[in-house]
């Protein structure tokens, strides 16, 4: 589980109480009670998440995303191809962020 601010993952421990907290486990021995609201199952967009996944080729970054580039011919036509679809990405994640920051 990842908190929606971005945290974890986090380990899912049980459950426990009404109204329901979920517990998670944040190091040796040591559960946390949560709200489910304040969870989600898969990692949250960042601005860091973003910054993270820039750094990285653009064949790696389109496998990593399902954005699929098999169309994709010739040598130099790769690299150029796969690069707008990881930019273009990149920039659709970027303002969903900003719209969602706002």
């Amino acid at each position: 589980m990842w908190d929606v601010d971005g945290g974890g993952p986090y380990e899912v421990e049980g459950f426990v109480g009404k109204p329901l907290c979920v517990m998670l486990k944040s190091g040796i021995n040591h559960e946390m009670p949560r709200d489910p609201s304040e969870l989600a199952h898969e990692r949250p967009e960042s601005w860091e998440r973003l910054e993270e996944d820039a750094t990285i080729s653009p064949e790696t970054y389109c496998v990593k995303r399902g954005i699929d580039f098999s169309d994709v011919d010739g040598q130099h036509r790769v690299l150029d191809e796969v690069t707008e679809r990881m930019a273009r990405d990149l920039v659709r994640r970027a303002k969903e962020l900003a719209e969602r920051d706002r």
